[in-house]
């Protein structure tokens, strides 16, 4: 008889290689240049770029579009 502890590790094992063969799946039969990472400081995310242009250019542009947006006016700002 399995622990619940033993059993919720098993079962985080299953999902970690299911998210796996998932995510090689997706960057197999994607197009290669949808797929980017976010230029975001300390973001590090992959995400998939379906806007129609192919511009897409933040994971979010709630956070992480708007961190650097804010950053720039900030300098210009400051240098002018």
């Amino acid at each position: 008889m399995r622990t619940p502890a033993a059993r919720a590790r098993r079962q985080a094992g299953l999902a970690r290689g299911t998210l796996a063969h998932s995510a090689s799946e997706c960057l197999l039969t994607l197009e290669a240049g949808r797929i980017k990472a976010c230029p975001g400081e300390r973001c590090g995310w992959i995400f998939l770029d379906e806007s129609p242009n192919n511009r897409r250019r933040w994971c979010s542009m709630a956070t992480c579009g708007n961190r650097d947006k804010a950053r720039r006016h900030y300098a210009r700002r400051k240098a002018g």
